[in-house]
């Protein structure tokens, strides 16, 4: 790790990796990772270095003209799918270290969002072996995945993580050799609209439903707290008995979901201006799943029981507007 930095445990990676020519890369790994600036090397880059804002070419024309991305948490949902009901999204990805329990059926991986030097070589062993059997596009949530995913001879696809709200961070990117970016959720419809039309060379999607990750922990708090055996099914409740999911991430630390999902698939003005659209799927059940899709096919209501959060929004709409009839 950077020494000005060396004991910040976000900056996890070595500190500075050549990555393409002219630029560097820092392994960035806390939750929300690409927008830790606290990194010297990675200010300096931002800084220093050229940065070409062309589009990188080849796969990252699949996400272009309204094509649909889906990150499957449990690999096991996916498989039971039907073909069709998979031919529906154009890449399929799966946690890197689960990628062997699809059988085939996804042809991306989402690498891990904190990866420790102790993890490197492990994770490059996930990323080959995801190529060999298949797997065409990798998930990468900080800038220090991206040299990881171009050795495995994979096409990196930018997540939510690196927070892309503006122009100036998508060029940073793109010229990275990241082929296309999930945009921020926090991002509203407008603002989504203004920076595809300022950047129209970018492939640019964004979540449209799904429960949003919102915190990483270091340590099993399933286990710690609920034992293993309930690893996946267990969930934090706060105060007003709103329900958080927690699932397992790569090796063992928790992802914690939201509570609310977010839904805008019968909004199709606002995802209108983007190349692709991105969905989450977490605790549902392959029934759920193509329920999801179905609804998605016509544009319909939220078609699941819960809460649901709107772009750019906090306050999710009452769960007793959504309930599915």
């Amino acid at each position: 790790p950077c020494e000005e930095n060396g004991k910040n445990p976000a900056c996890c990676g070595e500190s500075a990796t050549a990555s393409r020519e002219k630029s560097a890369t820092v392994s960035c790994g806390a939750e929300g990772a690409g927008k830790n600036i606290a990194c010297p090397a990675f200010c300096g880059f931002l800084k220093g270095n050229e940065i070409s804002s062309d589009p990188v070419a080849g796969e990252a024309d699949v996400l272009r003209g309204g094509r649909r991305t889906a990150l499957f948490f449990d690999p096991r949902v996916l498989t039971a799918l039907s073909d069709g009901e998979r031919a529906f999204f154009d890449i399929r990805f799966v946690p890197a270290w689960r990628f062997a329990e699809a059988g085939g059926a996804a042809n991306g991986v989402a690498v891990p969002p904190v990866v420790f030097p102790s993890e490197v070589g492990a994770v490059r062993e996930m990323l080959f072996a995801a190529k060999a059997g298949g797997a065409r596009f990798a998930l990468v949530g900080n800038p220090g995945a991206v040299p990881f995913a171009e050795e495995a001879g994979l096409t990196p696809v930018g997540d939510f993580r690196l927070n892309v709200t503006n122009t100036d961070a998508a060029k940073v990117f793109s010229g990275q050799g990241i082929a296309a970016q999930i945009l921020s959720a926090e991002l509203t419809a407008p603002a989504v609209r203004d920076l595809c039309r300022r950047s129209p060379q970018i492939a640019f999607g964004a979540i449209v439903y799904g429960r949003i990750p919102l915190m990483l922990t270091e340590r099993c708090f399933m286990k710690e707290n609920f034992g293993c055996g309930k690893c996946g099914t267990c969930a934090l409740d706060d105060r007003r008995g709103a329900a958080f999911p927690m699932m397992r991430e790569y090796p063992h630390r928790n992802l914690i979901f939201n509570a609310a999902y977010t839904y805008l698939c019968d909004r199709p003005g606002d995802t209108a201006p983007l190349a692709f659209s991105h969905y989450l799927f977490t605790t549902e059940r392959p029934a759920e799943v193509g329920e999801v899709i179905a609804a998605a096919k016509r544009h319909a209501p939220f078609p699941l029981a819960g809460a649901v959060r709107r772009m750019g929004r906090r306050d999710p709409e009452p769960a007793e507007k959504t309930k599915k009839k």
